[in-house]
């Protein structure tokens, strides 16, 4: 296969040369990043929201918009619930419609607090509309840039194992690495096969499959990829259910390798 490049099989009672999984023990603080991110995007758009309606000449005092504090609290709060705090992204359209139903629910959240304590007069309605406006574009925009930026680093992603050396287990490696804002680094390659022993697009295939718990041990990674779409239906049942124990999160590439 064309890109791929193997090297001598390493030793088939270890792990091989443990060196090259050194990165594999780094934990990110991607979810760190991106909180800061989205609550200072989040208030730059209720600024924003404050200043053009201010402009555009609105009567009242920019500073009772202090109190809106408690959105840039909640928002993150739901974000998490959301699972939106992490290294290992949604698929763009599932994250951009988390993110707005997220801003959406903690404005109406808001505005009905505003309602019920009986200050709902003493608001502009503008500036309440233009800061969810704003927000939703403004806080996926920034993460994509962001995630974007961040997927370069050597540290960005959450170390993952792919579970097959065959032409499927190539493909997800250069996919993997050539679209690194996904959030799966891939760091090592298993496969029971020992003629696929050594190196495969530049990642180590270090053994057999029976070394994922020491891996998942060891190392604490938590992803892998089941790249062996050939096996039989029974087999790869079979498969799941001994790696999920394993991999809290596995994903299993389905024989339709090929297809968009």
């Amino acid at each position: 296969m064309s890109g791929v490049v193997r090297s001598p099989p390493v030793a088939a009672s270890g792990l091989g040369d443990t060196s090259a999984l050194a990165g594999c023990h780094l934990r990110s603080r991607v979810w760190l990043i991106l909180l800061v991110s989205d609550l200072l995007t989040l208030l730059a758009a209720i600024v924003a929201a404050v200043l053009v309606r201010l402009l555009a000449g609105g009567e009242y005092d920019p500073q009772q918009y202090l109190q809106l504090w408690p959105i840039l609290v909640s928002f993150p709060l739901v974000m998490t619930v959301q699972g939106l705090y992490g290294a290992r992204a949604r698929s763009p359209a599932e994250e951009l419609r988390f993110t707005v139903r997220s801003l959406s629910l903690v404005f109406l959240a808001a505005g009905a607090a505003v309602f019920l304590m009986g200050g709902a007069d003493a608001w502009s309605r503008g500036v309440y509309v233009l800061a969810w406006l704003f927000s939703i574009v403004l806080v996926p925009v920034a993460r994509a840039g962001l995630r974007m930026g961040l997927s370069s680093q050597p540290w960005y992603g959450r170390p993952t194992v792919i579970l097959g050396a065959g032409k499927t287990g190539a493909l997800v490696a250069r996919q993997l690495q050539d679209t690194p804002t996904t959030g799966l680094r891939p760091v090592a390659i298993l496969d029971d096969d020992e003629s696929k022993w050594g190196t495969l697009e530049g990642i180590p295939v270090l053994g057999g499959l029976d070394l994922a718990p020491r891996l998942a041990r060891e190392c604490g990674i938590r992803h892998a990829v089941v790249a062996m779409p050939g096996t039989d239906h029974q087999r790869l049942a079979e498969l799941e259910r001994q790696e999920e124990d394993i991999f809290p999160h596995l994903v299993i590439i389905p024989p339709l390798v090929g297809f968009a």
